[in-house]
Order: C-alpha cells, then structure tokens, then sequence
C-alpha cells in the first residue's frame, strides 16, 4: 500500500478507509488503484477495487507535481451522508477524452506502447460512475 484514508461511507463511516497503491501493468505504465475496505469482526475486509489513474512508468523528466505522473486522473466525490460517492473525470487535461487523444496521431511511440496506454487509460475510464452504499458493500449504479 502507498498509503490509507479515512472514506467515511457506508452505515458505519468510521470503520471505512480508502488504501491506495500503484501496479507496474507493464514496462511503461503505472496503473493507480483505490482499495475500499471496512473494519468486521476487527479485521479489514476489501469491498471494491477501482483503478483510479494512471501515467508512463518511466517519465522523461522529473514530475513538478504528483499530478504530472498521471495521463489520467479521476477524482472521487462522496456524498454529504456517506451512502454513495462518485468517480468523474479530472477538469482539464488528464480528463478521459484528453488523455485518450493524447495517442492519436503520435510518431514518438510504437504502436505498441500507444496500445498499452491506451488500453490502461480505456480501464481507469470504465470505473467511471456513481456508487452506492447497498447491503454492506459499495456497488457501481445500475446501467452506468
């Protein structure tokens, strides 16, 4: 784990908390992912896994900010009472449609490589949707 927060969601908001950690997919991307646990029985227990952004794994200069690292980004709105939160894409140039047209027409990657962004970029992207508190566990909204 790269770290842990608290989530604050569910019927027990207290015993909720946000991990989250970064996968190498591959040799030249990082896949971030958000982990969802809740405290049962005094033990942590995952309830959802959401890939969250992702970025090259290897970047050609040094990030300026934690932001550079990411081709894209999505943000996490919970709601005021905790039953349900959503993932939208970031405002600006890490949002869903930046990010994907950022491969179109580049002469720098292999096709390959192009593929493999664009493939981990079209993963962060799926999650993309509200979710709701239901019967103990976080579950993505019907139909989104």
């Amino acid at each position: 784990m790269d770290g842990c927060e608290p989530a604050r969601l569910g019927d027990k908001p207290d015993d909720t908390l946000w991990c989250w950690r970064h996968d190498d997919a591959s040799d030249l991307v990082v896949v971030y992912l958000r982990t969802l646990y809740v405290v049962r029985a005094k033990k942590l227990v995952k309830l959802i896994e959401v890939p969250f952004a992702a970025g090259p794994f290897n970047l050609p200069r040094a990030a300026r900010s934690e932001d550079d690292a990411y081709s894209v980004k999505l943000n996490v709105r919970r709601a005021d009472d905790g039953k349900s939160m959503t993932l939208i894409d970031n405002d600006g140039p890490r949002d869903c449609n930046h990010a994907l047209d950022y491969f179109s027409g580049r002469e720098d990657m292999t096709a390959d490589s192009a593929a493999k962004f664009r493939a981990a970029i079209q993963k962060v992207c799926a999650v993309r949707s509200r979710y709701t508190w239901d019967a103990g566990t976080l579950r993505k909204a019907a139909g989104k």
